[in-house]
Parts: structure tokens; sequence; C-alpha cells
């Protein structure tokens, strides 16, 4: 019981040093020297690097600091964010996912004409939204910003920042004849999934966030990822790809996420495109 008491207190206080906006690097896992730590009044000490990481263990200590990374980011989104330079790209963070059927995801995007650190920036912005909801993948008219640019990690991890991707104004060059299925989501339609075919290998060309021009080819997963992404680019929803049996079994959540969006938005009902009637199926089951 003392033991626990002892545990709890030490968690308590340090949570109370991280509410109080008290950062501690990454380097505090890995060099275990002494440090005191701040009570909320005074300061306290309330044990050394190697016994906080005795009681804790590593693990928990480094979870612990992701999410006080999380909390950080989260706490500087939250009070807004914009490019730090002149753009030609107006937005103001924190930018979020607009759901289907806003008539944004459909409209046509504009190229991308302006490069180096306003687009570094909106794409930085547009990786911390797509982690904030568990997503992959992430187009700019997803967060209402008609420009032809797109960012993804196909591990969908933030702690993986070396498989992230920025691409402006990409083109698909050639696409696999071979096609598979793969049940997708999207961040624009929540708790809807899909059958939706595609080809397993694309070449494509596009632009950095320096302007170079690029070119490779992606397979697999990635190249699902690429695909959904691209298709918002083009004003496609990843549902305009699915069968009529498909349709069928998530119709009914379609025409709710239409509903509650006009609920809101009455003004846009001739701008928006529905979904239609459900589709009858024959044959014999």
């Amino acid at each position: 019981p003392v033991f626990r008491r002892r545990k709890a207190a030490i968690h308590w206080i340090l949570m109370a040093a991280i509410l109080a906006g008290t950062y501690f690097s990454r380097s505090w896992v890995q060099n275990l020297s002494s440090r005191s730590f701040a009570s909320v009044g005074k300061s306290v000490k309330v044990a050394t690097r190697p016994s906080i990481v005795k009681v804790y263990g590593r693990r928990k200590v480094s979870k612990m600091m992701r999410e006080l990374d999380e909390l950080n980011i989260e706490k500087k989104r939250a009070k807004g964010s914009g490019p730090t330079v002149p753009s030609s790209i107006e937005w103001k963070g924190p930018l979020d996912v607009i759901k289907y059927p806003d008539p944004r995801l459909r409209a046509e995007n504009k190229p991308i004409e302006e490069f180096g650190k306003p687009l570094e920036e909106l794409a930085n912005e547009m990786f911390e939204v797509m982690y904030s909801d568990d997503g992959c993948g992430l187009a700019a008219p997803q967060v209402g910003i008609n420009y032809r640019l797109m960012v993804f990690n196909p591990t969908g991890d933030r702690e993986k920042p070396e498989e992230q991707m920025v691409l402006a104004n990409p083109r698909i060059i050639a696409e696999d004849e071979e096609k598979d299925w793969f049940r997708e989501g999207c961040l624009s339609f929540p708790g809807i999934r899909g059958n939706v075919e595609r080809p397993l290998k694309v070449k494509i060309a596009a632009q950095g966030v320096d302007g170079k021009d690029i070119e490779f080819e992606l397979e697999g997963f990635t190249a699902r990822v690429f695909q959904h992404e691209y298709d918002h680019l083009q004003g496609t929803l990843f549902h305009d790809r699915m069968p009529d049996k498909e349709i069928v079994s998530i119709h009914e959540m379609l025409v709710k996420l239409e509903d509650e969006y006009l609920k809101v938005n009455p003004k846009d009902e001739e701008a928006i495109r529905r979904v239609g009637p459900k589709p009858k199926l024959y044959g014999i089951f």
C-alpha cells in the first residue's frame, strides 16, 4: 500500500508538472542524470530520473513523453495557426476534416504554384489533422482547401516520419493492369467502409514542397492510399467507385450524413450531390 501511494503521488506530481506546461525533452528518457521537478506552488525534489524510470519502466515513461508531445501539439493547434510568411493559399488553423457531402469535396482543385515554407507549413498542419483523426492520408480539399496537394503516411504512425510523403500537383503516368479489392475507409465519411477495386501499382509524377519534379512508382497499400487521395483531388469520392452491392450496405449511412449536413447547411441543398436512390439488386441468392 505504501509503495502504491508513493507511486501514485509521483504520478500525479508529474502530471501536475505536465499540465503546468513543463516540457521534458525526449533525451530525458535516455540521459538518466538527477533532476528536480517543480510541483505546483513550490519546488520539490520528487525523484531522480533513474528512480522514476525504475518505478514506471522505460516503456511507460516513453508513452508519457509521447502523450506530452501530443498535448503540446494540440495546445498549439487550439490557439490557431496559419502561414508565418505571405502565401497565395489562404488558410487558418486549426484545420478540421470536412465531412460528406460538403460541396468542397466535389469542387475543382487549383494547381499549386507556390512552394517552399508556405507549402511546408500547410503540409505539416495537414499531417497533424491526419494523425489526430487516426488516418494515413489526407488531401487538401478534405480540410476545405481546394488545391492539388496531398499528404500521406501508409503506416499512420507519427513516430515514423521517414514514411511521410507530401505531393503537390500529382498525376498518374501509368497504372498496373492487375487490380485488387480492399475495404477502404475515409476521414470524410466517419464510420463508413466499403470495398473498392484499384490497380496494385501506379507510376506517378508530382512536385515536392520545394517545387522540384519527382517521379516514382508505388505499389501495394501505399499505392492504394495514394490513389484514394488522388481521387479527392479529382473530385471523386471512394463510394463513387463502389459496386451496387456495396452501396446497398452503406446507403442508409450516406443518406444520414447528407441529412445531418443539410440540417446545419440548408442553403447547400442545390450544391451537394446526393447518393441517389438505393440500388436494387437482382439475381438468385
